[in-house]
């Protein structure tokens, strides 16, 4: 009898556990799945899903799916509201450029009547020559509040227009523009010093080496390998007279050429034209990525 007892107490017993190990698979695999759920839901929220709307099977998770759905509004509220910051930036960043370039082309246009006024041709080509670095600091802003980056300028696009400008300026010369392949994107600390650059070598192309004629080839060239880029101007005048070296040279221009280099963090070189006569100008530095805070400079 007592055996009879215990053998029934235990199949009772192992009867008990298999449907509580039964149970506890079922709880275990519905609670996964509800998690998963869950997960995906989050997933789609961080995916821009914002208008979702998370069911919930059990009245325990309720609140989570609640939650979850307070969340996804409260981020599409605030995301709404950075978008709306981000453009009312970037309209009056654009506004300040454009600006800056009407006020620029008001003192271009001051100095160029002052010009006029003047009998001097050495202390009127300084003017000119400051009326050309004045209108390449305009075109920088021209550029930024034409396009929709506001980190970076095109370099193709700003050397094209730079070029045109001079060549009104200097006369219908033959100055061709070698584009790279691909976009060059100089961030807003590097444009300005960059662009004084180009101006400085191919004004001092359409000035000595041009000198008038009417057949001068000037050949601006932009390469890019990495981030190493390479802003070369090629003429064929006479090239460098004897015994002339331009880094020490105490000439503003050459000197506003090395001073802007160094800010760059690159060199300018001078070295004869390889193919025939001629003078080939060189800037080569590294582009930072956009958006980089110049360091200041020590007092």
């Amino acid at each position: 009898m007592l055996s009879s007892m215990l053998g029934l107490v235990l199949v009772v017993t192992l009867a008990c556990l298999g449907i509580s190990a039964f149970i506890s698979v079922r709880l275990w695999k519905q609670t996964t799945t509800i998690f998963k759920s869950y997960i995906q839901q989050v997933g789609a929220v961080a995916d821009g899903r914002y208008d979702l709307k998370v069911p919930s099977t059990y009245l325990e998770f309720g609140a989570l799916s609640v939650s979850i759905e307070t969340m996804a509004l409260a981020v599409a509220n605030r995301e709404t509201e950075l978008h709306r910051t981000v453009a009312e930036r970037e309209s009056l960043l654009k506004e300040v450029h454009h600006r800056v370039k009407n006020n620029l082309q008001i003192v271009v246009s001051l100095l160029n009547l002052e010009m006029n006024m003047l009998t001097d041709p050495e202390t009127a080509s300084a003017f000119g020559i400051s009326i050309d670095r004045i209108r390449s600091m305009g075109l920088i802003h021209e550029t930024l509040y034409g396009q929709e980056r506001l980190d970076s300028i095109e370099l193709n696009e700003y050397a094209c227009k730079l070029i045109s400008e001079l060549s009104k300026a200097y006369g219908s010369f033959r100055v061709a523009l070698k584009r790279n392949d691909e976009q060059i994107l100089v961030s807003l600390n590097q444009a300005m010093p960059c662009g004084l650059i180009l101006n400085e070598l191919i004004t001092n192309a359409l000035k000595y080496a041009a000198d008038g004629r009417v057949d001068a080839e000037i050949i601006v060239e932009l390469r890019k390998s990495g981030d190493d880029v390479t802003v070369s101007v090629t003429d064929d005048g006479p090239g460098l007279a004897p015994g002339f070296k331009p880094e020490d040279s105490e000439g503003l221009g050459l000197q506003l050429i090395r001073t802007l280099a160094e800010q760059l963090g690159g060199t300018a070189s001078f070295e004869p034209r390889p193919d025939r006569s001629g003078l080939r100008a060189s800037l080569e530095f590294s582009v930072e990525p956009p958006g980089v805070r110049a360091e200041r400079a020590p007092d």
